[in-house]
């Protein structure tokens, strides 16, 4: 055989084998296709050629991960890069990856592996949104960096199960001039983190916020919940070991009930999971539902109530983002604890549908909106019940503000009733601070369980809208602090009886709307159009024989107050 001929045909295969050593330098390899093995040529592309089956990645190449690879043996970088695009995915359950020197892995995507060992002044980035689950060892020797980002209501979500050697960061962006609820990820972390930032906590006994925070040093212990807010947009950093393990909490009763926590992990938690028995976390009586500020841009609280039909308002989830500092109240003195069983890496959820046996009623306005929902239930009481119920919670001054009013003027965001039957009322209002109009929306009352026709009343206006037909009303705010009121009527279905005064007849005229009373009583008219809108008003008028002009061709409705009564008229103008 030709010596010189077999000489390259063995380096030739020792390059396909991945061996180094023979002149190999470092290469940029790109995943190429999912389900594919690590250590297979055949699953990866060299980016110069384009064509796969050239080697196995090597400590000093760039690894370019876009698919699902599995890894069964272990791995170490050290002047190389490994990054990991968002759909890349490297699942290595039982293998070590170690990084050192000059090398960095950039994970927007997913990592598991068994052992993470971040050495020689190495780094490694978790991306906003990128996940990474470490089951035995994570090693970060000193300058060196392990770092979890964000962009602002998008993290990146980190799970740890072993010993942990050395110190993590964690990014937290700070919004200018928003009331934002935060907490700690990690060990040890203390109020300077907010330095030159307004910072409290909440006082449950007292029934108010705390003061400010001035000194430096005071811990931001697990779980513990805070009100952050800046004057300008910045980042800030936690610094320390990632919080594991069960923690814990107190809750008191003592004042309004209201007490502020929040999720004390580097991951998600699922409050669903709060509930689910001896893997989870203990579950105290009377402890439910989650109210945290709306990251969607509602301008108001996002809800969130679980059980067997869970409902959520303004974007409520049950998945609580890292750093996330949320409100739940407390029926009685407690303590409240969550574990490793509760953390989860985010997923893509569909959104909370309304239950046949709920309505949900939004309001929108000023660029802002607020939600509200009215269900049923046979467990339900006529009070207000932790497991069903939920309290409004004011938003910003510059959003609209919806609610349901309980007997004992309480304000609901939830409003769980016991039975529905034929002639229920439900009244809610809609508070605003600006001029304006706005759109309320009905959603579930065409498939209302029940059947029942569900109309809106305007009280303002006396106008009827069957939501059934019309989901959509529209109608105009004024300046400063103004209150509108509703009603929910499940009515018969033949629908809504209008109260009339006998004496009074209206009907339609020539470009006008005609009005008779055979008493010649004196009586305020008000006529609207079809989207709420004052057309016409007449005052402390008699009313034997009254014509207002109105355009032809329109719906309106008319509202007559007499001393013997209300007159709520729709009718058609020619």
């Amino acid at each position: 055989m030709n010596h010189k001929r077999l000489t390259l045909s063995l380096l030739f295969l020792l390059s396909v084998a991945g061996f180094s050593g023979y002149g190999r330098t470092g290469l940029t390899l790109i995943s190429a296709g999912n389900q594919l093995s690590w250590n297979d040529a055949s699953s990866w592309i060299v980016s110069s050629s384009g064509q796969p089956g050239i080697t196995i990645p090597q400590a000093n190449d760039t690894l370019i991960v876009r698919h699902h690879i599995l890894a069964s043996g272990s791995f170490t970088c050290e002047s190389g890069m490994i990054i990991i695009e968002t759909n890349g995915y490297i699942d290595a359950p039982a293998a070590t990856f170690i990084i050192r020197g000059a090398s960095t892995i950039d994970c927007a995507g997913q990592l598991s592996c068994y052992n993470l060992e971040i050495r020689q002044q190495a780094g490694f980035t978790l991306r906003p949104q990128g996940k990474a689950t470490i089951a035995g060892l994570l090693v970060v020797e000193d300058y060196s960096g392990f770092s979890i980002q964000c962009d602002g209501n998008k993290y990146g979500s980190l799970i740890t199960n072993g010993n942990i050697e050395g110190t993590i960061s964690a990014e937290y962006d700070v919004e200018a001039n928003n009331n934002q609820l935060v907490s700690s990820p990690l060990a040890g972390a203390q109020s300077g983190v907010f330095l030159n930032m307004y910072l409290r906590n909440y006082d449950e006994p007292a029934s108010a916020w705390s003061e400010y925070i001035v000194p430096t040093t005071v811990p931001m212990s697990p779980m513990e919940g805070f009100e952050v807010l800046s004057l300008y947009n910045d980042k800030r950093v936690f610094t320390g070991i990632p919080n594991m393990g069960e923690q814990r909490i107190d809750l008191t009763s003592e004042g309004n009930r209201w007490n502020l926590i929040g999720n004390p992990y580097p991951s998600y938690l699922d409050w669903n999971l709060l509930a689910s028995g001896n893997d989870a976390g203990i579950y105290p009586e009377g402890i439910n539902t989650i109210y945290y500020p709306d990251n969607t841009g509602s301008g108001n609280y996002s809800v969130y109530c679980p059980g067997e039909e869970p409902v959520s308002i303004n974007q409520g989830s049950s998945l609580i983002a890292p750093m996330q500092g949320f409100f739940i109240q407390a029926e009685r003195n407690t303590n409240l604890s969550v574990n490793d069983y509760m953390r989860v890496h985010p997923i893509e959820q569909s959104p909370i549908t309304v239950p046949l046996s709920a309505i949900k009623i939004r309001i929108e306005g000023n660029s802002y909106s607020d939600e509200a929902i009215v269900r049923f239930n046979t467990d339900a009481t006529d009070g207000f019940d932790a497991t069903f119920d939920a309290y409004k919670l004011q938003g910003v001054e510059a959003a609209p503000q919806i609610y349901f009013k309980s007997s004992a003027d309480e304000q609901y965001s939830i409003n769980t009733l016991g039975s529905v039957t034929s002639g229920l009322v439900v009244p809610f209002e809609v508070a605003t601070s600006f001029p304006g109009p706005l759109n309320l929306t009905a959603i579930g009352a065409p498939e209302f369980m029940y059947r029942y026709p569900v109309y809106l009343e305007d009280e303002s206006t006396g106008i009827y809208t069957d939501l059934r037909a019309i989901p959509v009303y529209t109608f105009d705010s004024e300046s400063g602090t103004n209150i509108r009121r509703f009603k929910l009527h499940f009515a018969v279905p033949g629908g809504i009886d209008e109260l009339q005064v006998n004496t009074i007849k209206v009907v339609s005229g020539e470009s006008a709307i005609n009005i008779s009373d055979s008493q010649n009583q004196t009586g305020n008219v008000a006529v609207f159009s079809i989207d709420g809108k004052l057309v016409a008003e007449k005052q402390n008028f008699r009313l034997g024989l009254l014509s207002i002009p109105v355009a032809q061709a329109n719906v309106y409705m008319v509202r007559i107050i007499t001393p013997s009564g209300i007159v709520t008229k729709k009718i058609y103008c020619k």
